[in-house]
């Protein structure tokens, strides 16, 4: 299979794709605007009932602005080997050039996805603001939502 074939992308979908580059940037950029006004120690983990159970390092700012960095790598590197995913479809010289473009836009659906819920865990990171179980309940919701219709597209347009 012949893996140099490039997707077209829509102009929508790389509204997209920079939309999701712009929010890490803000995140980035807010977290060394706010890094001399946070304290040595902070709040990293608050259990169910909103109460801080784990505290960390200023350090620890960075970790979901580190985990969004490595998401845009893993995803960006993923979408190139479509015969590597579980895909629900077996991928064919016939049908690659439709599941890479149905990757490409699940990639830049789900990078989206995440990139928001790490940008909001930071935000709440830095002010001190427990984010909930209903938070956790949704963002699981959204991401298993975000896979169920792309399996179910990438199904579909295979019939």
């Amino acid at each position: 299979m012949n893996f140099d074939e490039k997707v077209v992308l829509r102009p929508l979908y790389r509204v997209l794709e920079w939309v999701t580059f712009g929010i890490f940037a803000v995140t980035v950029v807010f977290i060394i605007a706010r890094w001399r006004f946070l304290p040595r120690f902070m709040a990293f983990h608050f259990n169910a009932a909103g109460e801080v159970d784990r505290y960390g390092k200023r350090i620890t700012a960075l970790i979901p602005a580190f985990l969004q960095l490595c998401l845009w790598v893993a995803v960006s590197l993923a979408v190139r080997f479509p015969s590597e995913w579980a895909v629900p479809v077996r991928v064919k010289k016939e049908n690659l050039a439709f599941v890479r473009a149905t990757l490409r836009l699940f990639a830049l659906a789900m990078r989206f996805v995440l990139t928001c819920l790490l940008a909001w865990i930071e935000l709440s990171l830095i002010y001190f603001h427990p984010i909930g179980w209903i938070f956790t309940l949704v963002s699981f919701v959204i991401i298993i939502a975000t896979i169920v219709v792309f399996a179910v597209y990438m199904r579909r347009g295979m019939v």
